[in-house]
């Protein structure tokens, strides 16, 4: 009787003392549940010692969707009972593109909805979601080749969606090429001690290439920095801001998206004899639980209103790679129908290619001699979308009647594909075989 008159007092102490304490204010949007509001009560209570009173908006954090589900908190960004709560409300959610981005205000005067875009700034801030990378006024873009391809055509959310790979010729000389690559072999001799046989790893899912020759971690690290690297990213984003007007920010792939050890920069250098299976870079929808996946949701690439996951793949090697009789093509799969694209890896070549096009690298040809690499660097890199949608490797043209493609154009006209496939609405087109400018594509019959 003692000890249960004991566990009452105890029991009314407590309650009145939570009684006096203040109540904290939490902002929701409107699209939370009613069970992720009481797991978000609960969990802020456990974690802080304060009850904390909910209060429903209709706002919407600026460039995301309207029914993103999102809590702003007084709480410091980063800290643990921040991150306890985004833990909590992920073991609810089993469905990815669920996530619920839980916000610091820092404040109780600033949870209100005009702290919302502020908060959600910081966030991207704080775990580095967007670091831009800031094109040169220094560099004059040249005029450049574009060979365009569509891939992987298929229906998605009452639109048609279409994969993108843009050959890029002219763009980067012979100087800049060299000294990347002089950064990447990182000796006077092939292969040394910053080379490894299974070093290559440039695939978030486990894949075909990791035998391939690769840079060790260290050597990567140092490539990150390298100056001569940093000089192609600055080329390529001029490039694209140039072919988008501007409408698109681009940077590297975060460690928040898949980690640390995924790079956002690899080396790879096939040769004679090496057998690789097709991969894919990868998909934002593999993203795992995350600060980037609680900001942007799960998508596929190429959602509108979303970051593109692109990959930038520079071939490095010295003439006379590139002609056909040494191999060591990248090949491009359209697999709804099989179709094949064979890019050479002709010298200072520069291939955009979206991140979830199945590709794989062909090996040298023994012509090219023993141990005689074809060394490429791959940037990976995320495109943000401007006010049109989402962004495009080449901006669209304005609509005009067919006519052939006149390649000596400025980049900012977007040319017609040479490779219809999958990409084509069409059942009775046939796609005939190609062999313009050392790219070439399977003849394929549709219908």
């Amino acid at each position: 009787m003692l000890r249960f008159l004991l566990l009452t007092c105890c029991w009314w102490q407590e309650s009145n003392c939570l009684q006096f304490l203040e109540a904290r204010n939490v902002l929701v949007s409107n699209a939370l549940s009613l069970e992720e509001r009481s797991l978000v009560r609960e969990t802020l209570q456990a974690t802080t010692g304060f009850p904390h009173t909910l209060i429903e908006t209709e706002s919407s954090i600026r460039g995301l969707p309207d029914h993103k589900k999102f809590i702003l908190t007084e709480l410091e960004l980063g800290c643990d009972a921040l991150d306890i709560l985004a833990a909590a409300l992920d073991n609810q959610n089993d469905e990815k593109d669920d996530a619920i981005l839980c916000l610091g205000a820092g404040s109780k005067a600033n949870v209100n909805e005009n702290g919302i875009d502020t908060a959600a700034l910081a966030y991207i801030r704080h775990y580095s979601l967007i670091d831009a990378i800031h094109s040169s006024k220094k560099f004059q873009i040249p005029k450049t080749k574009v060979t365009r391809v569509l891939l992987d055509g298929e229906k998605r959310n009452n639109r048609f969606d279409m994969s993108e790979i843009c050959v890029v010729d002219g763009l980067v000389d012979a100087d800049l090429r060299r000294r990347i690559r002089k950064e990447c072999l990182g000796g006077s001799t092939f292969p040394n001690s910053v080379w490894i046989r299974g070093g290559l790893s440039d695939t978030v899912k486990p894949g075909a290439t990791g035998g391939c020759w690769g840079l060790t971690p260290k050597a990567l690290d140092a490539l990150c920095q390298a100056p001569a690297v940093q000089e192609l990213e600055h080329l390529v984003v001029a490039w694209l801001e140039n072919a988008n007007n501007a409408e698109c920010t681009v940077t590297r792939m975060p460690a928040a998206v898949f980690g640390d050890e995924i790079s956002p920069i690899t080396a790879n250098a096939p040769v004679s004899g090496d057998i690789f299976d097709y991969h894919i870079d990868a998909d934002p929808f593999w993203s795992p639980p995350s600060p980037w996946r609680d900001f942007f949701g799960a998508y596929v690439n190429r959602d509108p209103g979303k970051p593109r996951f692109v990959s930038a793949l520079f071939y490095l090697s010295e003439p006379p790679f590139g002609e056909s009789y040494l191999g060591a093509s990248t090949s491009f799969l359209d697999t709804p129908t099989g179709a094949t694209c064979q890019v050479l890896p002709i010298p200072g070549r520069l291939v955009l290619l979206d991140q979830d096009i199945t590709h794989a690298v062909s090996a040298p040809t023994e012509a090219a001699g023993k141990n005689i690499p074809r060394f490429s660097l791959v940037v990976k890199l995320v495109i943000h979308p401007g006010s049109f949608g989402h962004p495009l490797l080449i901006k669209k043209a304005k609509q005009r009647r067919r006519r052939k493609i006149d390649h000596n154009e400025n980049s900012e006209i977007r040319p017609s594909p040479f490779i219809q496939s999958s990409s084509s609405e069409s059942n009775n087109t046939v796609v005939k075989l190609v062999d313009e400018d050392k790219i070439t594509c399977t003849t394929i019959k549709f219908g």
